[in-house]
Protein backbone atom coordinates (compact mmCIF):
# COMPACT_ATOMS: atom_id res chain seq x y z
CA UNK A 1 0.00 0.00 0.00
CA UNK A 2 2.38 2.40 -0.88
CA UNK A 3 1.13 4.15 -3.95
CA UNK A 4 -0.14 7.95 -4.07
CA UNK A 5 -3.81 7.16 -3.07
CA UNK A 6 -2.48 5.29 -0.38
CA UNK A 7 -1.01 8.60 0.92
CA UNK A 8 -4.24 10.52 0.08
CA UNK A 9 -6.11 7.79 1.66
CA UNK A 10 -4.00 8.05 5.13
CA UNK A 11 -4.28 11.43 5.44
CA UNK A 12 -8.41 11.39 4.56
CA UNK A 13 -8.77 9.02 7.08
CA UNK A 14 -5.82 11.08 9.77
CA UNK A 15 -8.44 14.32 9.22
CA UNK A 16 -11.71 12.40 9.63
CA UNK A 17 -10.32 10.67 13.00
CA UNK A 18 -9.61 14.60 13.81
CA UNK A 19 -13.21 15.79 12.37
CA UNK A 20 -15.12 13.40 14.94
CA UNK A 21 -12.71 14.22 18.00
CA UNK A 22 -14.63 15.98 20.53
CA UNK A 23 -12.20 17.97 22.74
CA UNK A 24 -12.79 17.13 26.33
CA UNK A 25 -13.69 20.12 28.33
CA UNK A 26 -11.31 19.08 31.35
CA UNK A 27 -8.38 18.42 30.06
CA UNK A 28 -6.50 15.45 30.48
CA UNK A 29 -3.75 14.69 32.93
CA UNK A 30 -0.41 15.40 31.81
CA UNK A 31 0.84 11.72 32.67
CA UNK A 32 -1.52 10.65 30.90
CA UNK A 33 -0.84 12.15 28.07
CA UNK A 34 2.80 11.83 27.83
CA UNK A 35 2.33 8.31 28.12
CA UNK A 36 -0.31 8.02 24.88
CA UNK A 37 2.00 10.14 23.20
CA UNK A 38 5.16 7.81 24.00
CA UNK A 39 3.16 4.42 23.36
CA UNK A 40 1.84 5.99 19.90
CA UNK A 41 5.43 7.45 18.97
CA UNK A 42 7.35 3.92 20.22
CA UNK A 43 4.73 1.91 17.92
CA UNK A 44 4.76 4.11 15.01
CA UNK A 45 8.50 4.43 14.98
CA UNK A 46 8.87 0.55 14.95
CA UNK A 47 6.37 0.16 12.09
CA UNK A 48 8.33 2.63 10.34
CA UNK A 49 11.63 0.13 10.48
CA UNK A 50 14.03 0.63 8.73
CA UNK A 51 13.37 4.39 7.82
CA UNK A 52 13.06 5.59 12.05
CA UNK A 53 16.74 6.56 12.69
CA UNK A 54 16.90 3.05 13.86
CA UNK A 55 14.81 4.06 16.92
CA UNK A 56 13.69 0.91 18.51
CA UNK A 57 12.51 2.12 22.15
CA UNK A 58 10.56 5.54 23.44
CA UNK A 59 11.16 6.29 27.27
CA UNK A 60 8.80 8.92 29.36
CA UNK A 61 10.56 10.84 32.42
CA UNK A 62 9.18 13.96 34.45
CA UNK A 63 12.11 16.47 34.60
CA UNK A 64 13.13 19.05 37.01
CA UNK A 65 13.07 22.48 36.18
CA UNK A 66 16.96 23.19 36.55
CA UNK A 67 19.28 25.76 34.06
CA UNK A 68 19.39 23.57 31.31
CA UNK A 69 15.41 23.01 31.36
CA UNK A 70 15.11 26.74 31.63
CA UNK A 71 17.26 27.52 28.64
CA UNK A 72 15.33 25.22 26.37
CA UNK A 73 12.23 27.36 27.25
CA UNK A 74 13.56 31.01 27.90
CA UNK A 75 10.56 33.19 27.33
CA UNK A 76 8.53 31.55 30.48
CA UNK A 77 9.45 32.63 34.36
CA UNK A 78 9.72 29.75 36.51
CA UNK A 79 7.62 26.74 35.59
CA UNK A 80 4.62 26.79 34.29
CA UNK A 81 3.07 23.64 34.42
CA UNK A 82 4.97 19.73 34.13
CA UNK A 83 7.93 19.10 32.23
CA UNK A 84 8.17 15.68 30.52
CA UNK A 85 11.29 14.61 28.23
CA UNK A 86 10.51 11.43 25.44
CA UNK A 87 14.02 9.86 24.76
CA UNK A 88 14.15 7.75 21.65
CA UNK A 89 16.16 5.19 21.84
CA UNK A 90 18.03 3.17 18.29
CA UNK A 91 19.53 -0.55 18.20
CA UNK A 92 22.83 0.51 19.52
CA UNK A 93 21.31 2.00 22.89
CA UNK A 94 22.04 5.78 21.71
CA UNK A 95 19.47 8.12 22.16
CA UNK A 96 19.14 10.61 19.28
CA UNK A 97 15.87 11.95 19.66
CA UNK A 98 14.97 14.08 22.94
CA UNK A 99 11.17 15.56 22.42
CA UNK A 100 10.63 18.23 25.76
CA UNK A 101 7.38 18.73 26.41
CA UNK A 102 6.36 21.54 28.49
CA UNK A 103 2.54 21.50 29.67
CA UNK A 104 1.17 25.27 30.06
CA UNK A 105 -2.29 25.56 31.14
CA UNK A 106 -4.20 25.22 27.59
CA UNK A 107 -0.58 25.07 25.52
CA UNK A 108 1.44 22.56 24.95
CA UNK A 109 5.57 23.65 24.27
CA UNK A 110 7.42 21.37 22.37
CA UNK A 111 10.99 21.17 21.90
CA UNK A 112 12.45 18.74 19.55
CA UNK A 113 16.07 17.22 19.05
CA UNK A 114 17.09 14.42 16.57
CA UNK A 115 20.82 13.45 16.19
CA UNK A 116 21.11 9.91 14.43
CA UNK A 117 24.25 8.23 15.43
CA UNK A 118 24.56 10.17 19.10
CA UNK A 119 23.04 10.89 22.08
CA UNK A 120 20.84 14.16 21.61
CA UNK A 121 21.20 16.88 24.00
CA UNK A 122 20.21 20.31 24.82
CA UNK A 123 24.20 21.19 22.77
CA UNK A 124 22.51 20.32 19.92
CA UNK A 125 19.11 21.53 19.87
CA UNK A 126 18.73 23.21 16.41
CA UNK A 127 21.68 22.23 14.98
CA UNK A 128 21.77 21.73 11.51
CA UNK A 129 22.53 17.85 10.08
CA UNK A 130 21.85 16.29 7.04
CA UNK A 131 19.52 12.53 7.83
CA UNK A 132 17.56 11.02 5.34
CA UNK A 133 14.99 10.03 7.68
CA UNK A 134 14.36 13.03 9.92
CA UNK A 135 11.08 13.90 8.54
CA UNK A 136 9.83 10.27 8.85
CA UNK A 137 10.65 10.88 12.54
CA UNK A 138 8.84 14.31 12.68
CA UNK A 139 6.22 13.72 10.61
CA UNK A 140 5.08 10.70 12.94
CA UNK A 141 5.77 12.74 16.13
CA UNK A 142 3.57 15.30 14.66
CA UNK A 143 0.75 12.58 14.41
CA UNK A 144 0.22 13.19 18.35
CA UNK A 145 -1.22 16.46 17.56
CA UNK A 146 -4.69 14.62 16.72
CA UNK A 147 -4.12 12.84 20.59
CA UNK A 148 -3.14 16.35 22.25
CA UNK A 149 -6.62 17.65 20.45
CA UNK A 150 -8.45 14.92 21.64
CA UNK A 151 -7.17 15.58 25.66
CA UNK A 152 -8.49 18.84 25.01
CA UNK A 153 -5.44 20.92 24.12
CA UNK A 154 -5.65 23.75 21.91
CA UNK A 155 -1.98 24.87 21.10
CA UNK A 156 1.30 23.21 20.10
CA UNK A 157 4.23 25.98 20.75
CA UNK A 158 7.45 25.90 20.01
CA UNK A 159 10.11 28.56 20.02
CA UNK A 160 11.98 28.30 16.27
CA UNK A 161 15.71 28.74 16.59
CA UNK A 162 17.00 30.26 13.59
CA UNK A 163 14.58 30.80 10.12
CA UNK A 164 15.17 27.53 8.75
CA UNK A 165 13.21 25.95 11.78
CA UNK A 166 10.61 28.61 11.31
CA UNK A 167 9.88 27.72 7.62
CA UNK A 168 10.04 24.00 8.51
CA UNK A 169 7.52 24.23 10.82
CA UNK A 170 5.47 27.12 9.46
CA UNK A 171 5.35 24.26 6.10
CA UNK A 172 3.90 22.07 9.13
CA UNK A 173 1.17 24.55 9.69
CA UNK A 174 2.53 26.52 12.19
CA UNK A 175 1.66 30.08 12.50
CA UNK A 176 5.02 31.94 12.09
CA UNK A 177 6.55 28.72 12.67
CA UNK A 178 5.54 29.28 16.59
CA UNK A 179 2.41 27.83 17.17
CA UNK A 180 0.39 25.33 15.82
CA UNK A 181 -3.38 26.00 17.03
CA UNK A 182 -5.25 22.52 16.96
CA UNK A 183 -8.58 23.82 16.78
CA UNK A 184 -8.09 25.07 13.17
CA UNK A 185 -8.74 22.34 10.57
CA UNK A 186 -7.09 24.07 7.50
CA UNK A 187 -3.58 24.09 10.16
CA UNK A 188 -4.12 20.05 10.71
CA UNK A 189 -4.45 19.56 7.09
CA UNK A 190 -1.69 21.10 6.57
CA UNK A 191 -0.04 18.91 9.14
CA UNK A 192 -1.55 16.00 8.29
CA UNK A 193 -0.42 16.50 4.31
CA UNK A 194 3.40 17.00 5.14
CA UNK A 195 3.48 14.10 7.50
CA UNK A 196 1.96 11.85 4.19
CA UNK A 197 4.57 13.78 1.78
CA UNK A 198 7.38 12.29 4.59
CA UNK A 199 6.14 8.96 4.27
CA UNK A 200 6.35 8.89 0.87
CA UNK A 201 9.52 8.82 -0.51
CA UNK A 202 10.53 6.17 0.85
CA UNK A 203 7.49 3.78 0.14
CA UNK A 204 6.38 3.85 3.85
CA UNK A 205 3.49 1.37 4.46
CA UNK A 206 1.33 3.97 6.28
CA UNK A 207 -1.59 1.49 7.16
CA UNK A 208 -0.20 0.10 10.78
CA UNK A 209 0.14 3.69 12.00
CA UNK A 210 -1.69 5.15 15.19
CA UNK A 211 -3.13 7.86 16.02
Amino acid sequence: MTTPAAYNKFAATVLAAYEAAEPSTARTDPKEVIEEIRQLLEANLVACAPKNCAIVKVTSTLIGWDDEASSDFEEQVGLPGPLFRLDGFDDKGLKPLRIQLLFMDSDIHVTFILTPGRDASSVYYGEKRSCRFAMVVLGLFGLSAIRMYAHGYRRIVNSPIDEDVRKLYTKMGFDNGEVLDLRNADRITTLVELIARALAPFKLDPTPLRY
